[in-house]
């Protein structure tokens, strides 16, 4: 435990990112993105929820998450949901890089 503890504060000192950051940041970023989806599609924000909640409670970062999709407007074109759902999930990815 002590060894990745290590490792982990060296690569966030050098700033490398790893195989495993983009992949974890990219499953979130992939999930903010479907939860987008469901906001453009005018899902209600219940029904997410419970699609996000059939595990088990939701984690407080996902329902950060689907609080933040639903904050925003829907979008009337197929072309700007679209960019409202890229726009989403890169949010999430940024911040995800950031932390890691």
């Amino acid at each position: 435990m002590k060894g990745w503890l290590t490792l982990a504060v060296a690569a966030l000192l050098t700033g490398e990112v790893t195989a495993a950051d983009h992949d974890a940041c990219s499953v979130r970023s992939q999930l903010a993105e479907e939860i987008m989806w469901h906001r453009q599609a005018g899902t209600p924000i219940r029904e997410v929820v419970d699609l996000t909640s059939q595990d088990g409670p939701s984690s407080p970062y996902i329902t950060a998450m689907i609080n933040m999709a639903y904050e925003r407007q829907a979008a009337r074109s197929e072309e700007y949901q679209k960019i409202q759902r890229t726009e989403f999930g890169n949010v999430f990815y940024l911040h995800c890089m950031q932390q890691e």
